[in-house]
């Protein structure tokens, strides 16, 4: 009985966001009638009822990368880039992309999604092994890790927890109310070099994992509601980055509410979260001008009812516009990302974001740009760079989720952990730029793995 509910309510959900997609659709189709030409809108509607498809109908897991992969095409690729064709918006920087560029950037779109289900769906033998979940291994992480929960332990979860809260406070100037709300017009410690960005990525999430961890393996509820406290202050998610807040806040949701890995509900609420939070986040980069006007109620509004023919939907059109102008460095710009560890004093020409790469060559009126995945491919190595990135993201995507599923994430530490942070910001990956957003996911990750090594030593020195 309680299956058949479960079940229901599954195909009520599936219903619900069809009839809504649907709706959306129609509603931007008509609008706007006289930009209508066929092989825009042929070629638009066939994405998005592929991403629809992969995002909700065809899934092997719960939830997986896969599915992000296709909830971002549906979004970013298929309803965002028709409202900026009907509307005749210009995202990129004030720049006009022509009606044959929106139906080649389509078919390059469709091409990249049949090429990664062809290696995604394809079976291995290497990833074809059953899961091993034995009894030996469902037992708890603290045990199974010989990890004793004691004073040691939480001294330095703490420690490394307040090592965070320092540095928030250091970034925000000791302003108590930056660590609440992210405004660019209260004063900042400025980042801008790719190390510094990679050492704010490690140090600030490090209360979220602290927190993480000792919830898999503590027994203290009062120790982890505290932690929990450090990290919801240091981290709290209208003072991040939109994107940021995926990689931090997600890998909490899962961990503490296991029951959403039992069903296939986190998309929904992922899809949910794209069209009406990821919009509304950005007031708070300005809150205190709408609190000054006192608009704040409007701005919500006009943020999620204008979201997709805003900026921050800028992903297809920089994709078209690298397609339109031809736009290929010939690998200069993925060396950028090879050396994000050399710091720029000893690399003055090192290579600066494709977004703002292409801002400058053109002379355009905006220079904060995103460069979409495929976009970055297409930038470093024309057509041939976009089946390189896709056959690599396919490859990437088929491994992490297989590992996550088939090994029993749960009972692991690290991995888990690591496979939720991506997940997370896996929407910035796509989104771009490449130097940015793998700047980002590898400092959160490094940040995750510290605290996983520190707990590691505190059970040698325990042993």
């Amino acid at each position: 009985m309680k299956n058949r509910v479960v079940r229901n309510a599954r195909i009520l959900l599936k219903t619900v966001f069809i009839l809504t997609i649907a709706a959306i659709y129609a509603t931007i189709f008509f609008s706007y009638p006289e930009m209508s030409n066929v092989g825009v809108v042929v070629t638009n509607m066939t994405i998005i009822i592929y991403a629809t498809y992969r995002s909700f109908f065809s899934l092997r897991y719960n939830f997986s990368i896969y599915q992000f992969f296709y909830i971002f095409s549906l979004l970013f690729m298929g309803l965002a880039p028709l409202v900026q064709y009907k509307q005749s918006v210009q995202t990129v920087g004030g720049y006009n992309i022509a009606d044959n560029t929106y139906i080649l950037t389509n078919i390059v779109m469709l091409a990249v999604f049949v090429l990664i289900d062809f290696i995604y769906q394809h079976k291995h033998k290497r990833l074809a092994k059953k899961s091993t979940d034995t009894k030996e291994q469902v037992g708890s992480l603290a045990r199974r890790f010989n990890i004793k929960d004691n004073l040691k332990l939480r001294m330095l979860l703490l420690g490394l927890s307040l090592v965070s809260l320092v540095y928030a406070f250091f970034i925000n100037q000791n302003d108590l109310t930056g660590l609440f709300y992210r405004d660019i017009f209260i004063d900042r410690v400025e980042i801008e070099d790719n190390m510094t960005m990679i050492l704010a990525g490690i140090l600030r999430p490090l209360s979220i994992f602290a927190f993480i961890f000792y919830y898999k393996i503590g027994k203290s509820k009062l120790f982890k509601i505290t932690l929990f406290i450090l990290a919801l202050v240091t981290c709290f998610p209208l003072a991040l980055t939109r994107f940021l807040i995926g990689a931090y806040w997600i890998p909490v949701v899962i961990t503490v509410y296991s029951s959403i890995s039992k069903n296939k509900i986190l998309g929904y609420l992922y899809t949910l979260g794209l069209l009406i939070l990821f919009p509304i986040f950005e007031v708070f980069r300005a809150l205190s001008i709408y609190l000054e006007r006192g608009t704040l109620a409007g701005a919500f509004f006009e943020k999620v009812s204008d979201a997709f023919s805003s900026m921050a939907y800028d992903s297809y059109q920089s994709l078209a516009f690298v397609i339109q102008n031809n736009f290929v460095t010939l690998g200069q710009q993925l060396t950028g990302v090879l050396g994000l560890f050399i710091p720029r004093s000893l690399w003055p020409d090192k290579p600066i974001g494709s977004g703002f790469t292409i801002s400058e060559q053109y002379n355009l009126d905006w220079d904060n740009i995103s460069m979409n995945f495929f976009g970055e491919g297409y930038v470093n190595f024309g057509f041939i760079g976009v089946v390189l990135f896709a056959v690599l993201l396919a490859i990437a995507m088929r491994y992490l989720d297989h590992r996550y599923w088939t090994r029993v994430a749960k009972n692991g530490l690290l991995f888990p952990v690591v496979y939720l942070i991506i997940l997370g910001i896996f929407a910035y990956i796509m989104r771009g730029d490449m130097i940015g957003s793998f700047t980002s996911t590898i400092g959160v990750i490094i940040s995750a793995t510290l605290v996983y090594f520190a707990i590691r030593i505190a059970k040698r020195v325990q042993g």
